[in-house]
C-alpha cells in the first residue's frame, strides 16, 4: 500500500498494520483510505560519565524524536536498568568510573539479552582492537563510534542499529 488514496473493503476500516494507520471515510459507495506513517517511539538508554556529553547526546536524540528512557553516569546497574526500561538501543561510553568499561557492560547485557542493540562510544582509538577482538560480539547488533564525531553520525548509527531489530524501523 502506498501513501495516498486507496480503495478497500469496509471490513478493513480503521485497522493498524505495519507502519501505517488506516482511516476511512465513506464517499458514496467507495471507501477512501488515507494513510500516514506511524511514529513509533524508539527508547534509548545512555550511559556516559561526562555529564556535558550525556546532556548533549540526550538533547540531540530527543530533538530527533527518540525517547530517552534512562541515563546514568556509571554502568554499575546496567543490567537492572536494561531490564526495567527495555530500551531499543543502549549507548555506552567505553571509559566509565566504576571499574566496568563499556565493552564489559555490553557483554553483561548480551549475556542475558543476546538480541540487544548497543553503540559503544570511545575517545580511545585503541579500543577498536579490543572491540574487533571480542569474539562474543560476532553476529551481535553492536557498533563502535570513536570520538570526536558529528552528531549526525550518532543518529545514523542509531537508525542502523534499531533497523536491524525485528519489527522496528526508523525512517530519516
Amino acid at each position: 500500500m502506498s501513501n495516498g488514496v486507496n480503495i478497500f473493503n469496509l471490513n478493513h476500516a480503521n485497522r493498524i498494520s505495519d507502519s501505517h494507520i488506516y482511516k476511512t471515510q465513506t464517499l458514496g459507495f467507495i471507501n477512501v483510505c488515507c494513510t500516514r506513517y506511524l511514529t513509533e517511539v524508539i527508547k534509548i538508554m545512555i550511559i556516559e560519565d561526562e555529564q556535558d556529553l550525556l546532556n548533549l547526546y540526550k538533547d540531540f536524540l530527543i530533538n530527533k524524536g527518540y525517547h530517552i528512557s534512562v541515563t546514568n553516569t556509571t554502568a554499575s546497574n546496567v543490567l537492572g536498568d536494561y531490564e526495567e526500561f527495555k530500551p531499543d538501543l543502549v549507548i555506552l561510553d567505553y571509559k566509565l568510573p566504576d571499574g566496568k568499561n563499556g565493552l564489559e557492560a555490553a557483554n553483561e547485557i548480551f549475556g542475558k539479552y543476546p538480541f540487544a542493540s548497543i553503540l559503544i562510544i570511545s575517545a580511545y582509538d585503541s579500543v577498536k582492537q579490543a572491540f574487533n577482538n571480542e569474539k562474543k560480539f560476532v553476529a551481535k547488533n553492536i557498533k563502535l563510534l570513536i570520538k570526536p564525531f558529528k552528531l549526525s553520525k550518532l543518529n545514523e548509527l542509531a537508525i542502523d542499529l534499531v533497523n536491524k531489530q525485528p519489527n522496528k524501523q526508523i525512517r530519516n
